[in-house]
């Protein structure tokens, strides 16, 4: 089934009168659809072991949740545009340089809103930090 869905969203690329069947591409298709199924499995297995010899007592959850509450926080009070970016570069992984292509912006906007951004996210949880104590 996945293989159907990724060769109907891939349709554009495949020319009809340029082949005689379908199933060269169909086959190239349901390949990389194994190969990334085997990926993320072998990454999930990775993600597993590591945090199954790191998982925290359950009262240590608590702790665990208060400082993702915290940061969480904090991300919402940023300004919109900083912690899009922000968000874009420590979450989705992306360089400075495809942040800037993607939001349409100069990379040096990038840099000084994830700086920005990245100082007042610290800022609010070191203080949140401080006024539990």
């Amino acid at each position: 089934m996945a293989t159907f869905v990724a060769a109907f969203e891939a349709r554009t690329s495949f020319i009809a009168p340029d082949h005689r069947s379908a199933r060269p591409w169909l086959f190239g298709i349901a390949a990389n659809v194994v190969k990334r199924h085997h990926r993320t499995s072998r990454r999930q297995q990775e993600l597993r072991e590591r945090l199954g010899s790191q998982r925290p007592a359950t009262a240590d959850l608590v702790g665990v949740v208060d400082d993702l509450l915290t940061v969480a926080t904090a991300l919402d009070a940023l300004p919109d545009d900083d912690r899009e970016t922000l968000l874009m570069v420590a979450l989705g992984e992306m360089s400075y340089d495809e942040t800037a292509e993607a939001l349409e912006i100069p990379v040096g906007t990038v840099r000084s809103r994830v700086n920005r951004a990245r100082t007042r996210v610290r800022a609010d949880v070191a203080g949140s930090a401080g006024g539990a104590s």
